[in-house]
């Protein structure tokens, strides 16, 4: 009896695994209520599927995939939402991936990087040589290595190496590939020649400043740079806040142009903004991790202050500009006052990576598209579902100019499109999209009569430099100055004053 209770039990509990079984959840894509994922060899256009907050009858299930249902009777979308906008085919071309394509452009509506050489703050190609190069070996490495000298004036590799590396850190850490870094390394020997040049310049101005308050009262000399001194540090502390605030709000041209003209703030008030410091305590902690210290760029600031508020006096440049200079300045330098075209814009992206296959990310963005046709707010839909960079914000971007942006698909359709009117899917290396541009202004020129002001003041500028560069060539007959890069015209680096073949001049 026993027995067969046990033999009874032992049959229902198998009963209820196989019926367990058939109820499992089985794998795979779950079905796209919004439409119809495109299937490879076959007509794959996209279709819009109905409304899903409307009620609709109830579909019977079949095991072949359904076709859209048309929108609702009485229903009129807008006209320049025609579902055909979303009726590309999906690229036969494109293999499906699982992972990015290796060194693929970054995703749409991140901006197009220059070469790194252009965005380095404050660097300027054309003053180093192109075949600048350093010593080979540990030797430069070493930051006792003397790197040049002006006067009785050392100027270490110390001093240089710093200063070159918080130039080079906010572009090191956007680089994502090895091509990348190597070329921005290839910069490296070409930007510490422009610093130590830019150092020599300043040791040149500043010695000339000592002589002439030497000259002047060389009895009070201790009362003076005390007084200097303190007065430096003052400057520095109110410019450098002052500094921070206009590179926090500034674009990458102006940041640029602020970096030419002060080698010094500029280049702290942009490590401050990478490090989000808020004090001089902090900034000198991060100055510290470079081999550098706050003391020394407040020294270095005093040297460049000093020297340049002397040189202003020795400097005479007209300031009167006639209007056929501002024309002829105006024709010559056209390129300078061209306006690109830009516009601004809504997208939403979904990434291959992001799912098993291209035709899965394809049936979501073409949800996406369908919820935004139907009337759900495009920044609501990018919030939501979007894999680009500005999801969280809608979606939406500021003014853009023309090939400017990473993806060439984009960009092309930015501005090619419509206004308002949703574009078909877009395919590129690594996502689908679509977009909408909101306001688009066309490409032209500034008017003469609106860029006079700046003209006048850039042949003014002109002008300084020009003067600048005279003044700096008859102080360097007064002053015995040496650099390890005296012998690049013969190839070579040239050795420290006093060595076996150093040269002085």
């Amino acid at each position: 009896m026993k027995l067969q209770q046990l033999l009874l039990t032992m049959l229902i509990a198998a009963h209820f695994v196989r019926s367990a079984q058939a109820w499992q959840f089985q794998p795979g894509p779950r079905p796209d209520p919004y439409a119809q994922p495109p299937v490879p060899g076959g007509n794959t256009g996209f279709r819009f599927a109905p409304d899903p907050n409307l009620q609709q009858p109830a579909q019977p299930a079949a095991p072949q995939a359904q076709p859209a249902m048309q929108p609702p009777v009485g229903f009129q979308p807008n006209p320049q939402f025609a579902p055909q906008q979303f009726n590309p085919p999906l690229p036969q071309a494109v293999p499906p991936q699982t992972a990015p394509p290796q060194a693929a452009a970054p995703p749409a509506g991140v901006k197009r990087p220059d070469a790194v050489s252009l965005v380095i703050p404050g660097y300027d190609p054309l003053a180093s040589s192109p075949n600048a190069k350093l010593p080979e070996g540990a030797a430069l490495y070493q930051p006792s290595q003397i790197v040049a000298t002006v006067g009785n004036q050392y100027i270490l590799y110390g001093d240089v190496e710093p200063t070159v590396n918080q130039m080079l850190a906010p572009v090191l850490a956007k680089i994502r590939t090895d091509a990348e870094r190597q070329e921005l390394e290839s910069v490296r020997p070409r930007l510490t020649q422009q610093v130590v040049r830019q150092m020599v310049e300043t040791k040149i101005l500043y010695l000339d400043f000592e002589r002439e308050i030497e000259a002047k009262a060389k009895d009070k000399m201790n009362e003076i740079r005390q007084e200097i001194a303190k007065k430096m540090r003052d400057n520095f502390e109110k410019q450098l806040l002052s500094t921070r605030e206009k590179v926090l709000t500034s674009t990458p041209e102006e940041i640029q142009d602020m970096a030419k003209r002060d080698p010094i703030l500029p280049r702290l008030a942009i490590l401050m903004k990478e490090h989000q410091i808020e004090t001089l305590a902090d900034l000198d902690q991060v100055l510290r991790r470079y081999g550098s210290s706050l003391e020394k760029q407040q020294r270095q600031f005093a040297d460049f202050n000093l020297g340049r508020s002397n040189l202003s006096e020795k400097l005479k440049v007209k300031t009167e500009v006639s209007h056929l200079e501002m024309l002829n300045y105006y024709r010559d330098h056209a390129d300078d006052f061209a306006v690109k075209a830009r516009a601004k814009f809504e997208i939403i992206s979904v990434r291959y990576d992001s799912f098993p296959n291209k035709q899965a990310a394809y049936a979501a963005i073409a949800q996406m598209g369908n919820e935004i046709y139907y009337g759900t707010p495009f920044a609501a839909v990018a919030r939501k579902g979007s894999q680009e960079p500005n999801a969280s914000k809608g979606g939406a971007y500021d003014w853009t100019t023309e090939k400017s942006l990473a993806s060439e698909v984009v960009d092309r359709a930015i501005f090619s499109l419509e206004m308002n009117a949703l574009s078909e899917i877009l395919a590129d290396e690594k996502s689908f999209h679509i977009v909408r541009v909101t306001d688009r202004q066309q490409a032209g020129f500034i008017p003469f009569t609106d860029a006079q002001v700046k003209i006048k003041e850039l042949i003014n500028q002109q002008r300084r430099e020009v003067a600048y560069k005279e003044c700096i060539e008859t102080l360097r007959k007064k002053t015995v100055v040496w650099t390890i890069y005296d012998g690049e015209a013969a190839g070579t680096l040239a050795t420290q004053p006093g060595a076996p073949g150093a040269t002085q001049r």
